[in-house]
């Protein structure tokens, strides 16, 4: 049982985790901020508060085990694409040269490369606190800016449908299944014009 306890007190401390106590609130106008999030999982959180005066069964800290697994697989996910990042666009820009954008790589790789890298970067920080709405309001407003400013909207969707297709072909199909979530709505987004 003390092994049970444990687990239910490292899931209160992560279900506590906000941008600010991961040091991820961007200081850097230029770019994306991530919004701080309400305490992450308060279902589970009412659950241990419901069992006051008593221990929780086998049956009610099954979720927990199942949020702590899930965590570890985000977890893994965030270090994946921190630590090969820079390859998965590099990869994805030779791919994007071989289209009939090359002209815009050749003109813009800097912007592109920076800007790829950032969209990795929040969709990992999206994926490590479960925070799709976040996304979708703090990162597509930002991109809508940054497509605005380089007028290469047809551009953008080839190379972040190629940035897919990577990240697909490079990470373990349960990390890719986690990124082709947002990466699938940065796309429709781009598309329609976000």
């Amino acid at each position: 049982m003390a092994g049970r306890l444990i687990s239910v007190r490292r899931i209160i401390e992560v279900s506590r985790i906000t941008p600010f106590s991961l040091g991820i609130l961007g200081e850097n106008p230029s770019r994306p901020r991530v919004a701080p999030l309400p305490a992450m999982n308060n279902a589970l959180l009412a659950s241990v508060r419901e069992a006051d005066g008593r221990y929780l069964s086998d049956v009610e800290l099954r979720p927990f085990e199942q949020m702590m697994e899930a965590f570890q697989t985000r977890v893994n996910l965030y270090n994946h694409v921190r630590d090969h990042s820079k390859d998965i666009v590099l990869n994805t820009l030779r791919r994007l040269m071989q289209t009939p954008h090359r002209q815009v790589v050749q003109e813009h790789a800097q912007q592109c490369q920076r800007d790829m890298t950032y969209t990795l970067e929040y969709v990992a920080k999206g994926v490590l606190l479960h925070d799709e709405d976040g996304f979708m309001e703090e990162y597509l407003v930002w991109m809508q800016n940054i497509i605005r400013a380089f007028h290469r909207q047809t551009a953008c969707v080839v190379a972040y449908r190629l940035l897919k297709e990577e990240v697909r072909t490079t990470l373990p199909s349960d990390q890719s299944n986690l990124m082709m979530m947002y990466l699938d709505k940065l796309t429709e987004a781009l598309e329609s014009g976000i």
